[in-house]
């Protein structure tokens, strides 16, 4: 073996030459790490670059089309002839319009802050999850942090205290303040019939609609508007009734924070 520089090799078996090692932020790659090249147009960016009437000498404004004072790019027979390709090639729609998610919470929820919920979805690396989130125009940097909760999770919960509710001939006479025996036997009887429906699977949504007003998150639960004339009732103010703890636990993440808030409801997300 040939000996190098003084003090050269370090002490132990299998050990590299010192003046062999890498330097502290240095690799083995004299020209650097490579760098990926970048991403070619995926189709829906080349298929907004298409539709575009700026490139014609025209400008969107308020969703009109206007003649802008640009001069065109692309003269009018290319671009329509573009465009009559991209007419024919696209696939066919079953509405001329994107329709609203049907679910079964749409428009009732609203978080601590008062903010309105709407569902949405969110994702993993291998799931993707269906739920409800407080609308992010609303909770900007400066605002406070939005929340989400698992959609089957939460409605699953409310619908089980509602139906429980809806059995309890004690709760529904406190919150009622029903007192004649003929009225509350009404209110008992639509109550049962509103109970069954929410165990079927296609009357489900309708029936826990009709009965929900509100629904508010709180600190302390999930507070519940109930519009009484659902169960023939005529009342000028809803009935309010907190939804209990679904697992007794008090420890929850706000948002997709780690700060923690006392909380007796269903587990939130944070995809």
């Amino acid at each position: 073996m040939t000996k190098g520089r003084k003090g050269d090799y370090e002490i132990g078996y299998g050990k590299l030459r010192r003046s062999g090692q890498f330097k502290p932020g240095n690799s083995g790659n004299p020209h650097g790490r490579k760098r990926r090249a970048p991403p070619p147009f995926a189709r829906g960016s080349l298929f907004h670059l298409l539709k575009n009437p700026i490139y014609c000498g025209k400008i969107v404004h308020k969703g009109k089309v206007c003649d802008g004072e640009h001069e065109p790019m692309v003269d009018a027979d290319l671009w329509e002839l573009v465009q009559l390709q991209l007419a024919q090639k696209a696939p066919p729609r079953k509405r001329s319009t994107n329709e609203p998610q049907q679910v079964m919470l749409r428009g009732l929820m609203t978080d601590p802050h008062g903010r309105p919920m709407v569902p949405t979805y969110g994702s993993s690396k291998v799931k993707r999850y269906a739920c409800y989130e407080t609308r992010k125009d609303l909770a900007r940097q400066g605002d406070p942090s939005s929340i989400r909760f698992q959609r089957g999770k939460l409605e699953q919960h409310l619908v089980s205290h509602i139906e429980l509710l809806l059995n309890d001939e004690h709760a529904l006479r406190r919150l009622s303040g029903i007192e004649e025996a003929g009225a509350l036997r009404t209110l008992f009887a639509s109550a049962h019939l509103h109970s069954s429906q929410l165990r079927e699977i296609g009357k489900c949504e309708q029936a826990l609609r009709k009965l929900i007003a509100t629904i508010s998150i709180r600190s302390d639960g999930i507070a519940i508007g109930i519009d009484p004339a659902a169960v023939g009732i005529e009342q000028d103010s809803n009935w309010s009734r907190t939804a209990p703890s679904r697992s007794g636990g008090h420890s929850v993440k706000r948002g997709s924070r780690s700060n923690a808030v006392p909380l007796t409801m269903v587990d939130r997300m944070t995809c």
